[in-house]
């Protein structure tokens, strides 16, 4: 009877009829009062979702004490319900470490394995190790819960080691980055394989450990011995037949993404996905394929598809976020990624994007902020160190970015990303060799992974960039050039090079290059301003191979001049010479006429153009000058006077300022009778005026040039120069000035008759000087935006 009972319990449970399984079940285990029937009805009941009561049936019955199996069953359901701690009260907090091989190698030991069967005690023993191995993995889970991640590590290592067959605990190891690379590749090594065990064979034991690891094997990192993983998927795709599988067809895709083939890369997830379209393992590389492939609509296409038939899912929100990462909308994405987050707080690609939201608004302190959490939950993957670095060496903190990108190193050594960064903060620390050093590094492990060279051609740009420091140009053209040829199109290249070339006294050639520069962006300040000095430096180079071959020219004609004067010497001043001598004295006499006549026609032109650039400078000076007084040299750099020019400036105007402050104080008081002097004795509201003008301008005098000496108090000449030489270019400046001179004068002679008797002495002509400052450029506005409209003239004529 328990025979048919447990028949057709199991039938009911295959075909999912779980009604019938625990109907079947409940009866059984009247019947038999057995642990193992206990354990299979209250794992029915887990299956249906009702945990609380799979655990209380656990418990009623006092199974968890006794039976490893429902110790189990009853943590399960205690971490389905998030009661993690009461679900460590019953796993107990330790692990059971004395489980774990003594033996240190998985290397299968030569003498082969008895053929014989388990007896029932060493299959019950094997049972409860596999059993007290998924309670580790339980602890892990809910260390991972509390955000014990040490422990987290720990737990699930010992699963492993425990039962090589925990693949759950594996899995959580690798997909959580728990552990770096290396520490991946030392921990598959010290895993005892040979335990696994096919009853009866022991070829086939050794077969199914040798399939283990290597499906172990495809599941490391990429970064550390692709070399192996190509081993390993090479004989599971031709000897085990599953080149179609797709979990190994996504391990092949996460090796070809993190060399940079995104093409091939998604070639591979377009398969898989045709053969299963929400499995949702596959997406993070997908999505992160088609971003860099800049396949917006596609992005658009899943990630509506996702969000309407499958919104419980994190992968649904992460693909919403990258889509509109894609086009620009950062905000958006941001809340996208967010909400991927806290539905699944250990989802790593989540993470990432929320923190690339705010590093690509240059918010650099929250984006710091995100990645130290994704450093903190993905400890064993060494990306969110190099992000780190990166915010750091953007916020120009050299010392903290270095020391980011040293702890990413620690983790991971052969990732040319990492090292170009490293080269890059080296770089800016003014240390071009170690630079070069890293870069060259960087372009050998993307070299040596098969990684496409196109996605390194910034890494191969730094590296010129340090060779042209250290000055091994025809290195740095090299590179430059190896660039150029992979595609790289960017007009700093060729200003790169530009720059190189003129460094080699070669203008010629590097105005050439700049030209293409400015090609690919005529708006490059940085091309246009190397090819102006390109092209100075070859009229330079042209004007001084003029001056050789005018040098080479007087040569030939002394020694002319010197030949003949040896032959007249030789033939004792006779004049009878041959017919050919004749001729040839003919010719060399007409040869030096005409080289004297170009020299004089050269002298004439060089005299002609030297008196035409005088004219036309003293042309400028008369035509420029500040008040018809102070001369307007060409150049800043010759402008005499500086000093003088620029304090007058400014005390003139502060006179003018200041007068109007002090007549509109004076006027006020007129105006409002309250505030207008009482005293019999008081002067009227003219000389007043001009007594409180007279004060104002004495007080500017002192104001001005206080203000000139702090603002330009251990200031070069040179400063001083071009801020009065800018002064006298402005025409605007010195028509002010000639009207304001003029209404000085003037006021000084009208002030001073006005208050002749008053007993005001200097104060009249002082204050009728301030007041025709005010005067004079009141009527320059008038004249100038009222009579011209605001237009100057053509000449320039100051009046």
């Amino acid at each position: 009877m328990e025979s048919f009972l447990r028949e057709w319990r199991q039938d009911a449970l295959n075909k999912a009829q779980y009604e019938s399984a625990i109907f079947i079940g409940d009866k059984l285990l009247a019947l038999t009062n057995d642990d193992q029937d206990a354990f299979w009805l209250a794992q029915v009941h887990f299956a249906t979702g009702n945990y609380t009561r799979a655990q209380a049936f656990l418990s009623s019955q006092n199974l968890i004490s006794r039976n490893p199996s429902c110790r189990y069953l009853a943590g399960h359901c205690l971490i389905k319900q998030s009661r993690f701690d009461e679900a460590l009260s019953v796993l107990g907090d330790r692990n059971p470490t004395h489980l774990i091989a003594n033996g240190a190698s998985n290397k299968r030991k030569t003498q082969p394995r008895q053929t014989r069967r388990r007896d029932p005690v060493a299959e019950e023993e094997a049972s409860n190790r596999r059993y007290e191995a998924a309670m580790c993995f339980l602890r892990g889970i809910c260390y991972a819960k509390q955000n014990a991640f040490d422990r987290a590590k720990e737990c699930y290592k010992d699963a492993v080691r425990i039962d090589v067959q925990c693949f759950e605990a594996f899995q959580q190891l690798m997909n959580n980055n728990l552990l770096s690379p290396d520490e991946e590749w030392q921990f598959l090594e010290s895993l005892d394989f040979d335990a696994i065990h096919v009853s009866g064979d022991a070829s086939a034991s050794q077969q199914a450990a040798e399939f283990t690891k290597m499906l172990y094997t495809t599941r490391l990192s990429k970064y550390r011995n692709p070399a192996a993983f190509e081993t390993a998927y090479d004989s599971l795709s031709t000897h085990y037949h599953l080149a179609s599988n797709p979990d190994l067809q996504l391990a092949r895709a996460d090796l070809l993404y993190t060399q940079c083939r995104y093409r091939d890369a998604l070639n591979i997830t377009n398969e898989i996905l045709q053969e299963d379209k929400y499995n949702f393992s596959v997406y993070p590389v997908h999505l992160a394929c088609l971003f860099e492939l800049k396949e917006k609509n596609l992005l658009f296409l899943i990630a509506h598809d996702l969000a309407d038939s499958h919104p419980e899912e994190p992968c649904s929100w992460l693909a919403v976020g990258i889509y509109y990462f894609s086009i620009g909308k950062i905000p958006e994405a941001r809340r996208y990624f967010s909400k991927a987050s806290m539905m699944d707080a250990h989802f790593g690609p989540a993470w990432i994007g929320f923190a690339h939201t705010f590093a690509a608004e240059g918010e650099h302190d929250q984006a710091i902020s995100a990645y130290s959490t994704a450093a903190r939950l993905f400890m064993g993957t060494h990306l969110p160190q190099v992000f780190l670095g990166m915010q750091n060496h953007a916020l120009n903190n050299m010392t903290l970015a270095e020391e980011f990108l040293k702890t990413a190193y620690g983790l991971c050594k052969t990732d040319p990303l990492l090292l170009n960064e490293m080269g890059v903060v080296k770089y800016h620390q003014d240390k071009p060799k170690e630079a070069a050093q890293y870069f060259t590094a960087a372009l050998k492990i993307a070299d040596d992974m098969d990684s496409d060279p196109s996605a390194w051609l910034a890494a191969r740009t730094n590296l010129g960039h340090a060779f042209r420091r250290l000055r091994h140009f025809n290195r740095a053209l090299a590179e430059f050039d190896e660039v150029l040829r992979q595609g790289g199109k960017d007009a700093a290249i060729f200003s790169a090079k530009g720059l190189i070339l003129m460094e080699q006294n070669k203008p010629e050639e590097a105005v050439t290059v700049l030209h293409e520069a400015l090609a690919v962006n005529p708006q490059d300040s940085i091309a246009t301003e190397l090819l102006n000095k390109a092209l100075e430096e070859t009229i330079l180079q042209d004007g001084a191979a003029e001056s050789e071959a005018e040098d080479l020219i007087e040569f030939e004609r002394m020694l002319g001049q010197q030949k003949h004067d040896a032959a007249v010497k030789v033939n004792g001043g006779r004049r009878t010479v041959g017919r050919m001598e004749k001729g040839k004295g003919r010719v060399r006499r007409s040869r030096r006429m005409t080289v004297l006549e170009d020299e004089n026609d050269s002298e004439e032109k060089e005299d002609e153009i030297e008196e035409n650039t005088q004219l036309d400078r003293t042309n400028k000076t008369s035509k420029s000058n500040m008040s018809r007084f102070y001369p307007h040299a060409p150049y800043a750099e010759d402008q005499p006077l500086a000093r003088t020019i620029l304090t007058t400036h400014v005390i003139v105007r502060a006179i003018t300022l200041n007068t109007i402050i002090a007549t509109g104080i004076t006027t006020t008081r007129q105006v409002i009778p309250f505030f207008r002097p009482k005293s019999p004795d008081a002067l009227t509201f003219f000389p007043r005026l001009i007594r409180s003008a007279s004060t104002g301008t004495v007080a500017a005098l002192g104001v001005g040039a206080l203000m000139t000496y702090g603002r330009m108090r251990g200031r070069e000449e040179i400063e001083w120069q071009d801020r009065s030489w800018r002064l006298l270019e402005n025409p605007g400046q010195v028509e002010t000035d000639d009207w304001t001179a003029v209404g000085a004068g003037a006021g000084a002679l009208i002030g001073a008759n006005a208050v002749k008797g008053l007993g005001m002495g200097w104060r009249g002509a002082v204050g009728g000087l301030g007041l025709g400052t005010v005067g004079g450029m009141l009527g320059y506005m008038a004249w100038r935006y009222g009579v011209n409209g605001g237009k100057f003239s053509k000449k320039g004529d100051a009046l």
